[in-house]
């Protein structure tokens, strides 16, 4: 009986283990929202077109058109057509993108991309005239299906701010026009509150999580995964204390029941002490190992820790700064038929 109470409570404590170790870093990507594996536009591909710009120059228009497109692809939803070689493409059939804004034009180009879906936008700086907290502009996107010749989306947003403002509502563009969750790290920067401490460093971070659990993390602008950490430090410290309180109990247990065995004078004094002394001690050793057990866990949750901070600390704005664009992209090729990952890398 004793020996399937010991095992049952050895598979408990595996499975908190596991559990202990995983959920923070499972949960902790809440800062990002996954997208609904459900959506019927799930693995389209869509041609994204240059946003028109009024008020702002043309290089500017392209810039933030790839930026949304890049943010389409991290929406997992579609697969946007390779830019660059959907204009070769066009440019080959005669075909002006600068100039292709109505119907005709659409269904031609989807024709020749052979896509269903095409995204057109504009992107407008109303006046000149210099707010406070920056300029004030107007955005609008739009998802076109060019078989149904239908309007499948449509933001339309005004809004004032600097470049970087600008930036984010293009990205947060690319989820509310597939109608994805925007994630929490677009949403913070919106609100103010950027998605991570920009004057953290790696040191400060680690530190701070060597002194509790989680800290860092918080520190470093991650509020849900250090809370989660954090957590999880008290939780198994709450139950080694408890462990250990029962190994204590355990062993006073058995050093009475030991006492009061060495002076019983009758034989059936003598039987009961001694089988309450032997529960007592099977009681000390499982409490025990239970004890020792947990510690080795928080101490490898504590470790676990260290390391999350590590790898997850804001780096350095110089090294941020060459990783504002991905490595690698999803994107189609025509000639092969087939989307592709695209490798690029920054020359500036």
């Amino acid at each position: 009986m004793m020996l399937s109470t010991y095992i049952y409570k050895v598979s408990k404590n595996i499975k908190f283990t596991i559990y202990a170790l995983c959920l923070p870093i499972l949960l902790g990507q809440a800062d990002t929202a996954p997208a609904d594996e459900s959506n019927d536009n799930k693995n389209q591909i869509i041609a994204v077109l240059d946003f028109t710009p009024v008020g702002i120059i043309k290089l500017e228009a392209e810039v933030l058109t790839n930026e949304f497109a890049i943010e389409l692809n991290k929406t997992k939803r579609v697969v946007v057509y390779d830019r660059i070689g959907m204009k070769e493409v066009a440019s080959q059939k005669g075909i002006n993108l600068e100039d292709c804004n109505d119907n005709k034009c659409f269904s031609e180009l989807g024709k020749l991309l052979n896509v269903n879906q095409i995204i057109i936008g504009k992107i407008e700086k109303l006046d000149e005239f210099e707010y406070i907290n920056g300029s004030p502009f107007a955005l609008n996107v739009t998802m076109i299906d060019i078989k149904a010749d239908s309007v499948l989306s449509n933001r339309d947003k005004r809004f004032t701010g600097d470049a970087e403002v600008l930036m984010n509502e293009i990205q947060i563009a690319a989820w509310e026009v597939l109608g994805a969750e925007i994630p929490r790290a677009l949403l913070k920067k919106r609100n103010g509150d950027d998605a991570l401490n920009e004057n953290a460093t790696v040191l400060g971070t680690v530190l701070r999580s060597a002194l509790v659990p989680g800290l860092g993390q918080i520190y470093a602008g991650q509020d849900v995964i250090g809370y989660l950490w954090m957590g999880s430090g008290l939780t198994i410290g709450f139950l080694a204390y408890s462990s250990y309180d029962q190994y204590k109990k355990a062993y006073d247990q058995s050093e009475d029941y030991y006492d009061k065995y060495m002076n019983a004078k009758d034989p059936q004094s003598v039987r009961e002490f001694r089988n309450l002394g032997i529960q007592a001690g099977l009681k000390e050793e499982t409490a025990a190992e239970e004890a020792k057990f947990m510690i080795n866990l928080g101490l490898g949750v504590y470790a676990a820790n260290l390391i999350h901070a590590y790898l997850t600390a804001p780096k350095s704005k110089s090294v941020s700064a060459s990783n504002q664009k991905p490595l690698f992209d999803f994107v189609y090729n025509q000639k092969l038929k087939q989307p592709q990952l695209r490798f690029s890398i920054a020359l500036d």
